[in-house]
């Protein structure tokens, strides 16, 4: 539609709701789950404490056919002798891969601390107060509400945005138009959901050990700053476009190569043309073209990317045009 983005069907707006409904419920539950092993670690540290001795390491079937390695303990509360096997308050996706690292520092006869909760004696635990697989299973909440952010209803465009509010940036020069910098976030959300899952894989399949918080938040901290050098690599290397007005050295320049590419600079007296192009026929997408002469007096054309927003485009042409031709944009 002129002037307007690319109305989605009614099946699309159906599956869209669907899937927000879907990963976002999920998404949701998860993290009120992993909320409420942090609420009950943190509160069993205000336990009551008393001796008791570990009996066994029984393996109990849960789960399909996954296993779980439990320590078995005895302890008294309140005058009576009771037996449980929690060491912790697991979150919501379950410590498999460390059960035979949790048992190790636990053998059978050894005694131990155990902290029980006086109003419900057999709610007791060995290992009170966050432990690193807690601050770890923010690794797996941070990719399932990513997805479930992805599904998020967007302003502008669904391609690139042409909104002068948000991606035209004044400068003393003149003024820069970045028509990609809106995904910026969302590139570096995915960037550190692929450097949390990296690193992921790697404690969960190379480093058999069981991080302490502080070494959990070291690594999450390493995580972080992984994406930050991913997303820094991408924009430096790969493919970045954005377009600089110079209206004190009157001229264009034209940035499509990787963030320390050389652009290319174009006088406003070699531009010819600066026009919409339309792309397509059953649905079309607009993109500013700017036509120039070569050192040869033979025309070039450049495309800037494209977007279904026309008037937007229109816009932003009027605006360049202007600029170029140095009058006020009608």
């Amino acid at each position: 539609m002129l002037g307007k983005d690319k109305p989605p069907s009614r099946s699309d707006r159906w599956g869209r709701w669907f899937a927000i409904a879907l990963v976002g419920g999920f998404a949701a539950h998860q993290d009120f789950e992993v909320a409420r092993t942090w609420y009950r670690q943190i509160r069993a540290t205000g336990f009551t404490t008393t001796e008791g001795v570990v009996r066994e390491h029984r393996a109990v079937p849960v789960e399909s056919k996954n296993r779980r390695l439990r320590v078995v303990y005895e302890y008294d509360a309140g005058g009576t002798r009771r037996t449980a096997d929690r060491v912790w308050y697991d979150g919501p996706r379950p410590s498999y891969a460390h059960d035979e690292l949790v048992a190790a520092r636990f053998p059978p006869g050894s005694h131990v601390t155990v902290w029980y909760d006086p109003a419900d004696p057999t709610a007791a635990v060995l290992l009170p107060g966050l432990q690193g697989l807690d601050v770890l299973s923010l690794w797996y909440l941070l990719p399932l509400n990513y997805f479930a952010f992805m599904f998020r209803p967007r302003a502008g465009s669904i391609l690139d945005d042409y909104d002068p509010a948000r991606q035209v940036r004044e400068q003393p020069w003149g003024w820069r138009f970045d028509p990609a910098d809106h995904d910026r976030w969302d590139g570096y959300l995915l960037a550190l959901v692929v450097s949390l899952a990296g690193w992921y894989v790697v404690n969960l399949l190379g480093l058999k050990f069981l991080p302490s918080v502080w070494e959990a938040v070291g690594m999450t901290a390493g995580a972080v700053a992984t994406a930050g050098l991913l997303v820094y690599a991408f924009r430096a290397i790969g493919s970045v476009e954005w377009l600089e007005v110079d209206t004190t050295k009157r001229e264009l320049r034209w940035h499509s190569g990787g963030r320390w590419a050389a652009p290319l600079h174009l006088p406003f007296e070699a531009v010819t043309d600066v026009r919409v192009g339309e792309v397509g026929d059953a649905d079309p997408v607009y993109r500013p073209e700017v036509e120039w002469y070569t050192t040869r007096h033979r025309t070039r054309t450049i495309t800037l990317p494209i977007s279904f927003d026309r008037a937007a485009v229109e816009a932003f042409v009027a605006r360049l045009r202007a600029a170029v031709r140095n009058e006020n944009p009608v």
